[in-house]
């Protein structure tokens, strides 16, 4: 791990992570803009992670200690096809976020995520890599529909405690070729059909 670096709008690091080796973490976004586009690769490498609290507008703690209010107008966010892993709270309180891709090699979506994002719509998590989905990561959206699938045949998908805990999702679809549920994974006061590999 190295010292945190700037890049254009972005403060981002070096890491080498066992699972998804060399890349780029960007830690957060300093910049103005409503409509964000990041970049595939800084220094050479590929931006592969997203860290927590990273397009968030209050959101920070001892790992990741910056903060930027103006986070606050992002409406919308395109991701390269290179991110694995979009971190704990990375959204949280982007209230105005309306769009944001889901990266073809997605792996993981972290608690409280899109927390609060209230404006979001449905995102596609329909032909990616997603293997996991962490709580609360929905939480405060309003969206209604959400399917989940894999554009790989051997991927396992893992819905962890209370991932749509605090949603507004009604219908759920998920079609994997191995499917997890914790014991409070479906827990969703408003949540009326779960499709399972094409089992209602």
């Amino acid at each position: 791990l190295e010292y945190d670096k700037i890049y254009s709008e972005y403060i981002y690091t070096l890491t080498d992570d066992f699972l998804l080796g060399e890349g780029i973490t960007i830690r957060k976004y300093i910049g103005n803009k409503k409509d964000i586009v990041v970049p595939d690769t800084i220094e050479g490498l590929p931006v592969t992670e997203i860290d927590s609290g990273a397009f968030s507008p209050k959101y920070a703690d001892r790992d990741n200690p910056y903060i930027n209010s103006l986070c606050a107008e992002i409406e919308s966010v395109t991701l390269p096809d290179t991110v694995r892993i979009i971190g704990k709270n990375a959204f949280e309180n982007c209230k105005k976020l309306q769009y944001i891709n889901m990266p073809e090699e997605l792996e993981g979506i972290e608690e409280k995520a899109f927390l609060n994002c209230s404006s979001l719509n449905e995102p596609d998590l329909s032909n990616n890599g997603i293997e996991y989905i962490g709580s609360f990561a929905f939480g405060g959206t309003k969206f209604k529909k959400l399917s989940i699938g894999s554009r790989y045949d051997s991927t396992r998908f893992w819905a962890r405690d209370y991932f749509l805990a605090g949603s507004s999702v009604e219908e759920l679809t998920i079609v994997s070729e191995s499917i997890g549920l914790h014991d409070y994974s479906l827990a969703n006061y408003v949540l009326k059909t779960v499709t399972l590999n094409g089992k209602v």
